[in-house]
């Protein structure tokens, strides 16, 4: 398939989406600058296995931090309009903050100190940002983490939402790794130009969901991320 690519180029952040990136010669020409951030949701159980995520490693650009994962659904805004996909497709977001470092980390269990390798450094100072994506069993300690970055950073933003899917990812250094359970995130320090806001009483995006029939009660704890 070839990648279906549109532009939205700003002063410091420029995003790019296609449906599936062929390869990195098709991406580069669209971007108005080599992008160090990036965050890829999918709907396909197949492109988010961890061979076929290996696999758009060398088709991405060079030095990226990218956190992503595998969704029942995928919301997209462009134009004014908002549409929604369920089938195989994915969106990618590439951006890039010229006096900011960023940095990505996947945590599977809540380690015991904020200083611990699998935080990437998040317990050094100066840290501004923190973008938190739990999924699974990741939502049983995603509280406690935030209380600790809080207490560790206590003038960062955080933001970021519950993964409803079955997997989330991140990609650094050429290396990939990939958990059913866990929280995948990003953290920015520097010059980062983003503000942090939570809306309220704003009209749902689809008709509510019912759950009509289920074999078993693991469904049900599945989806409170329970088992």
């Amino acid at each position: 398939m070839q990648p279906r690519v549109s532009v939205e180029p700003g002063a410091h952040l420029p995003l790019t989406r296609w449906a599936f990136p062929s390869s990195r010669e098709c991406i580069e020409p669209e971007l108005v600058a080599t992008p160090t951030m990036g965050m890829l949701l999918s709907t396909s159980r197949k492109l988010c296995t961890e061979p076929q995520l290996r696999s758009l490693v060398p088709r991405l650009p060079k030095g990226l931090e990218l956190v992503g994962a595998a969704c029942s659904e995928v919301v997209e805004t462009k134009d004014g309009a908002v549409r929604t996909w369920e089938g195989n497709g994915a969106t990618l977001a590439l951006g890039r903050f010229p006096e900011a470092e960023v940095r990505s980390f996947l945590l599977k269990e809540m380690p015991a100190q904020l200083g611990a390798a699998e935080f990437n450094g998040a317990a050094e100072a100066g840290w501004k940002v923190f973008v938190l994506y739990p999924c699974g069993r990741g939502t049983r300690f995603v509280e406690q983490l935030i209380e600790k970055l809080q207490r560790a950073h206590p003038d960062a933003a955080i933001i970021g939402g519950i993964v409803t899917g079955e997997q989330v990812f991140r990609m650094s250094g050429g290396g990939v790794e990939a958990a059913a359970h866990g929280v995948a995130g990003l953290m920015f320090r520097g010059n980062v130009p983003l503000t942090a806001l939570v809306t309220r009483g704003c009209a749902p995006l689809s008709s509510p969901y019912t759950i009509a029939a289920a074999q078993s009660p693991e469904v049900v704890d599945r989806m409170l991320g329970r088992n």
